[in-house]
């Protein structure tokens, strides 16, 4: 099942940009995981592109940069990091691109960094962030993100856009968090939903964050140079790393430090190309590849 160094060192030949999850693959909770530490810095020595696709949705992309240097993973200032609230907000500006005359009345379920990383949208003249649902005409958007704790004010509010007709829209799928060890430490989008749906049954929900191919175009956006099957997507996901980079033709590899263990791997249709215990594997390989000389 392990991906040997092998197997991983040829589908590496064709690789110009690497996309790393996070929690889970860079950083467990506020530990990162070791081997991060460098790699970045490694795959820059080595001419190759790489990128941060997150669906974490809590915080800014600044302020994640800022946390994974101060728990010291060696990252450039100007490495992108894609974050699901950044996916719902680029889903709902081409909403209101393709029906300029409907206006759409945002209501906001989650932290200050949700808030921060969509409230820019509203520069848009038919775009409007509110706290209860207009009572004017206006097309109603309910977009629930991950709390750090759900509040019983959080469930109200959810409550007042579903009766108002909100259509919904999650930041991700994700159930877990691998710093959370499964529980209901967090408050994750599907639980929000979950808890409503005792008192009142929603409309179906949709997703932004990863698998959503939306994430797939805005990891390619910059690079006219490269091609899907040139990433490589690097996830402890299957349902939803593996599945963005199988969806969408860009290789994959799964590493079983967060979500996904190997007795799990069996019972899933979707598969990764690679599988390797953690990033400190591929690190291993990537410093082998710059330096021959270097011991594995």
């Amino acid at each position: 099942m392990i991906s040997t160094p092998e197997e991983v060192n040829n589908l590496l030949n064709n690789i110009k940009l690497f996309a790393f999850d996070m929690d889970g693959v860079i950083r467990i909770g506020q530990h990162p995981v070791e081997g991060a530490e460098g790699i970045f810095p490694l795959l820059k020595k080595m001419e190759k592109e790489s990128l941060i696709i997150t669906n974490e949705c809590r915080y800014t992309p600044q302020e994640i940069l800022e946390d994974l240097n101060e728990m010291g993973v060696e990252i450039q200032d100007d490495l992108r990091v894609l974050t699901a609230g950044q996916m719902v907000k680029q889903y709902i500006q081409e909403k209101a691109e393709r029906f300029p005359n409907e206006n759409i009345s945002i209501g906001l379920i989650g932290e200050q960094g949700l808030y921060d990383t969509i409230s820019p949208i509203t520069q848009m003249k038919n775009v409007e962030i509110c706290e209860t649902p207009p009572k004017y005409k206006t097309k109603n958007f309910l977009i629930i993100g991950t709390l750090n704790k759900i509040k019983i004010s959080n469930l109200e509010k959810t409550l007042k856009w579903v009766k108002s007709n909100a259509k919904i829209i999650l930041t991700c799928d994700d159930v877990s968090d691998p710093s959370s060890k499964g529980d209901f430490t967090l408050g994750m989008p599907k639980h929000i939903l979950h808890m409503t749906n005792f008192n009142l049954q929603t409309t179906q929900a949709y997703s932004c964050g990863k698998p959503n191919p939306i994430v797939a175009r805005k990891i390619l956006e910059p690079y006219d140079d490269i091609k899907p099957d040139e990433v490589l997507l690097i996830g402890d996901t299957l349902y939803t790393d593996i599945r963005l980079a199988e969806e969408n033709n860009f290789k994959s590899l799964l590493v079983l430090s967060g979500n996904t263990k190997k007795e799990g791997v069996k019972s899933y249709v979707t598969e990764a190309d690679l599988i390797l215990p953690s990033i400190k594997d591929l690190y291993k390989i990537l410093e082998k590849r710059n330096n021959p000389s270097s011991p594995m």
